[in-house]
Parts: structure tokens; sequence; C-alpha cells
């Protein structure tokens, strides 16, 4: 079985942004509970700044995280790759056992700015998969590795994929780009061990030449497209690749998700009124932004896509598919500030001047409810997992939204981050803000194994009990801030089932 465990829901923010969060879940000793307790957290980082941006957990329980640093000393350990800060923003990717101590871990990148956005785990072969983007060129393979699709920059920056053994050594790495700029925010897995990039471009004829498809969209048609790419996971060559967007507009591709049949749920923004629709629920551009979301099957055909929003800024940030019905379930969550045409089959209304939006499709496209989430101040999801549960996450400035959380106390520090599940009707069930005295976001995966959940992403918060808290065996990696913005990681016990 191949595992489709991801961060569901991307550090989708570029380069120069230093305050996104992702979070997954992880496995731990199951014993009964009532409500969700936090178990431990930790920080990670040294004095620069660091921020986690995907996480994945493997078949050992172990969580895999993967971001991006300036620091040069407090991220590696037994580095089977690289244990060199090589300057600018480096990617890296590290490993902690569900006691929260670190394995290993290693920088990726050259001279220019590197980043990993996401992660995945192919649970047959016990590999890593990582997406992100990267402006250094492939001076001593640093990035790419001979026989993949593409060994050299090509452009300002490019995305870029890479795969790892279960150690962390590298086993391929390729560019994806063309003489512009593309940077990949997702990553996603299907059943055969293939895997999707998703994100955004500028570069014209980013498929031309390319042999054994067809590009379902073959042309740049706005300022900035979504791509989508799949990769065999064995080489690392391109399988097929699309561009996703219509004229005169920009559109981004954040999240993506694979189906039980292996069809590929790609989701995000767009300023483009003419997007190519088919089947869609919402068939006519709303205005500002809308969200997206569109379905391709294994081979790469397009088989409907729909607008989501209304005539103000509605952004979808992350999406994952319930496979555990006779039919799969689609969510996608984000933010909004639009009053109309978010809560479908619900009484929400908006509380603030932006609100998070947890909506549920099926496979064809109709959507079955939508739901505002929020309070008076600014909310917004940036991940979901439907792993039996559903659970969203993201950030808040509101006070007020828990009551049975391990932290129902906003901090008043500008963002906190926070977790909320949801039950099949899209009722909140339960909820927990998780911060302390700084910035704070979060978003998630889910692993019903042992129904655990492990948040992490970065953090400004100085205050040890809002990130550092420890009722594990053994003793957390690291209790202390470390300066800027420092990675935290949280492992907290969900409901057992």
């Amino acid at each position: 079985m191949r595992s489709r465990i991801s961060n569901h829901g991307p550090g989708f923010r570029s380069f120069t942004t230093t305050s996104t969060i992702v979070a997954a879940f992880a496995a731990f000793a199951p014993e009964a509970h009532a409500d969700p307790t936090r178990l431990w957290g930790t920080y990670d980082g040294g004095s620069g700044t660091d921020a986690g941006r995907g996480v994945v957990i493997d078949d050992e329980f172990n969580v895999v995280c993967v971001g991006e640093t300036t620091s040069e000393t407090g991220i590696t350990a037994d580095a089977a790759h690289d244990g060199d800060y090589n300057g600018g923003r480096d990617a890296f990717i590290t490993k902690f056992d569900w006691f929260g101590q670190q394995i290993w871990g290693n920088y990726y990148g050259g001279s220019g700015d590197d980043i990993f956005h996401d992660v995945v785990f192919d649970e047959a072969e016990g590999t890593f998969f990582a997406g992100g983007a990267t402006r250094s060129a492939n001076t001593g393979n640093v990035i790419a590795t001979t026989g993949t699709h593409q060994t050299a920059l090509d452009g300002t920056g490019d995305a870029m994929l890479v795969k790892f053994r279960n150690n962390g050594a590298r086993l391929w790495g390729t560019y994806f780009g063309g003489d512009q700029l593309e940077e990949a925010f997702a990553t996603c897995i299907d059943s055969q061990g293939d895997v999707y990039i998703v994100g955004t471009t500028t570069s014209e004829g980013l498929f031309d030449g390319m042999v054994g498809f067809t590009p379902w969209d073959d042309e740049l048609d706005g300022s900035i497209d979504a791509f989508i790419a799949k990769f065999d996971g064995t080489g690392g060559t391109l399988l097929w690749g699309t561009y996703y967007g219509g004229s005169g507009g920009e559109t981004k591709a954040l999240d993506c998700a694979v189906g039980s049949d292996d069809a590929v749920y790609v989701t995000g923004h767009t300023t483009s009124a003419n997007n190519e629709l088919d089947g869609s629920h919402f068939d006519t551009y709303g205005g500002m932004q809308d969200a997206f979301l569109v379905r391709y099957d294994s081979s790469g055909v397009l088989e409907w896509a729909t607008y989501y929003g209304d005539t103000g800024t509605d952004q979808a940030r992350g999406v994952a598919v319930d496979v555990s019905g006779t039919d799969d379930l689609v969510y996608i969550v984000g933010l909004t500030d639009s009053d109309n045409d978010i809560a479908v089959n619900s009484t929400t209304l908006r509380a603030g001047s932006t609100d998070a939006f947890i909506t549920q499709f099926d496979v064809d496209g109709d959507i079955l409810w939508g739901r505002y989430y929020g309070g008076a101040g600014l909310d917004q999801f940036e991940g979901v997992s439907a792993e039996g549960v559903i659970q969203a996450s993201g950030a808040t400035s509101s006070s007020g939204l828990f009551t049975s959380g391990f932290d129902n106390a906003y901090s008043g520090f500008g963002w906190d981050g926070m977790f909320v599940t949801f039950d099949a009707n899209g009722t909140a069930v339960w909820g927990s803000y998780n911060g302390g005295d700084g910035l704070d976001e979060s978003v998630i995966a889910v692993d019903r194994r042992y129904d655990t959940l492990v948040g992490v992403g970065s953090t400004t918060s100085t205050s040890n009990t809002g990130i550092n808290d420890s009722n594990s065996p053994g003793t957390i990696h690291d209790p202390t801030y470390n300066g800027d913005y420092d990675i935290f990681m949280t492992l907290i016990r969900l409901f057992s089932t």
C-alpha cells in the first residue's frame, strides 16, 4: 500500500515569507482518553529564520519535517546528505521520533534561495519525496541528479522535487521549470508510487518538446498560471503535465490530494474569469479572488473544475480526500471575506472581516456542504485532513473560539495556531489554540493509526509554556526559543475511536 499521508496544507507562501506553519498527524501509543490533549511540544532551529512547511509520518511513527532555514547551526544531525549550510536560504529535511527527539537532519540547496514546501511518504518503499523551489544552479549536482527530468536551472527560479531514503540520503533530484519562475507548493503520491507537484509558473512553453503525452492545456494563459506535473517515482522522469488558468489573471495551485481511483484533486485561487470549467458547481467567477477545485484522471485528462466563492477574496489553501467510504469525499479549506456562496446547506454566517471556511464535495464536483468558521478577528484554515476524522488547522486572531481545548485562551499577540475537528456534517466538535507570546500558525494531515496529531511550523513565541510542553517519556529535543523565527512541533492526542 502507498501512503497518501501528507501535510494537506502547503507552506503556500513564497521565498520572502517566514510565518507559515504546517501540521500533520503522527503516531503514539494508544490509551483511552476523552478530549484531545497535547502530549509534548518542542522548538527546533538556530539563530536565523527557520520555518517548517511540510510534515509527514512514516510507517515507524517517525515525523519527517521539511521547510526553510537561514541558520548555520541547530538544523542538522547525523546528516546523510548535506550537513553544511550553503548560504542564502536553504531547504531542510529532518526526522524526529515519536517522543520529539531528532534522529537526523539535512540541509538541501546551493548558493541561492532554496525551500521545501511539502513532503510525502511512500509506504511501499519507505522513501520520502520533498517538493519546493530553488534559485540555485546545479554546481556539484546540489539540486538535480543525472537521468532525471531536468538537470539544470532554467530561468530565475525553478520548482524542484527530491527523493530521499528513510535515513535522509538522496536518491534523486530534479528541477522543473522554464525560462521564468516556477514554485511547487504541494506534493502528493498515488497508489503506483508516482508523485505530483503543483504550483505556479510564469514561463511560456513549459511543456514544449515533451515526448509521450499531450498537455491538457499547453499554453500560459494568464500572468501567472497553475501547473500540475506528474513524475515517475522511481527515476524522476516527467509522465505528464499541464497548465491550468484563464487569461488576464493569476491562477495559483496551492495543494493537491489523490483519490482512491488515483485521480488527482488540485486547489488554490484565481483572479481569472475564464478558467476552464466542466461539470462545475460554480461556473461563474465571483470577483476579486475565487477558490477553485479541479480533478484530473491519472493520465492528465481534466474531468471537472469549479470556482468557489463570491465577490470578495476567497482562497483555498488545502485539500484532502476521504477514501474510507464507498465513494470518496473531497474537502477544501481556506479563507474568505465573502458574505454569500460560502455557506451551503448551512446556516453559518461570516463572523469577522475574514473567516476560515471548510467545504465538502463529492467526486463529481457537486458541493454537499460549506461552512464558515471563526470569530471577530481574522481566521484562516491552511490545511485539512480527512483520514477517518475531519481535521482543519490554521491561524486566528479571534478570542473565545474554544472551551474544551488544551489551550482555550487566545494569546493576544497577532496570530495563534488553531486545530479544529469537524463531524461528517461539518459541525465543529472540538478545537484548540496553539501558541505563545508571538506569531504562530498551523496546518495539518492525519494518520488514524493511533489518533494523534503533530503540528510543525514556525513561531516567534518566546513563552516556553506556549510552545514547549512535555508529558511524554524522555526529554524533548529543544525546550528553548533560539531567536528570530523558530520551527516548532506539537504532538496532540486526539479522540479515541
